[in-house]
């Protein structure tokens, strides 16, 4: 993974999902569809990059104080482009939410396929078997996913009418790319199995996704 001082910001029109890397906090505002942490700006949505040029009122003067004045700023946004029609077949990667999970598996909600938000979320497991590709008898789900979760998986079965999908995390591109720490605050990855909270620093495990544009938090 690279740090920010490697990577730029990312162009406009790029197309990103869930906890991709945008820019630094101190070149853009935060615009829609984006969150920040540890003063770099990540998106939170399936979507394509938007960068706008603002007016900021506010300057401070060399006795501190704050001034009025005009300074241009960009805001970077992600804009979802929503379907009625997208529907995942077998082998789609798609973007879930996590409602609830037991020993055995973690209940989803379908977001997106591919690059295409629904309009409509769709049900979906992933089961304890379907979370790592190896030492499938060891994996516990409690520590791999927790409700909130963002999680890129692939379709590996269709379920009974389409309804109900079969998905799986089973591939290192695949598993959590965006979470929640128990103390509420945003999570950056550490490692493959632990993210750590942006304001406490402390760590969670979880079943880590390697996402393309991701950016790790400094180690304290």
């Amino acid at each position: 993974m690279q740090s920010t001082t490697e990577r730029g910001e990312v162009p406009e029109g790029e197309r990103v999902i869930p906890g991709d890397y945008l820019g630094d906090g101190s070149r853009f505002f935060q615009g829609r569809g984006t969150y920040e942490m540890g003063g770099r700006i990540y998106s939170e949505l399936v979507g394509e990059v938007r960068i706008e040029e603002h007016e900021k009122t506010t300057s401070r003067s060399d006795s501190g104080k704050t001034e009025s004045g005009s300074k241009p700023s960009r805001v970077i946004s992600v804009v979802g482009k929503y379907s009625l029609s997208a529907v995942p077949s077998v082998g789609s990667i798609v973007m879930t939410r996590v409602l609830n999970i037991s020993e055995r598996q973690a209940k989803v909600m379908i977001i997106s396929v591919g690059t295409t938000l629904l309009q409509e979320p769709l049900s979906g497991v992933i089961r304890r078997e379907d979370v790592r590709s190896v030492e499938k008898d060891t994996v516990d789900v409690f520590s791999s996913f927790r409700p909130g979760d963002i999680i890129r998986a692939r379709v590996v079965s269709l379920g009974e009418s389409h309804s109900h999908y079969g998905l799986a995390t089973d591939r290192n591109e695949l598993g959590v790319i965006m979470a929640t720490s128990e103390g509420g605050h945003p999570m950056g990855p550490v490692s493959w199995t632990e993210m750590q909270c942006s304001k406490t620093g402390i760590r969670e495990a979880r079943k880590v996704a390697k996402v393309k544009n991701a950016v790790p938090l400094k180690s304290n």
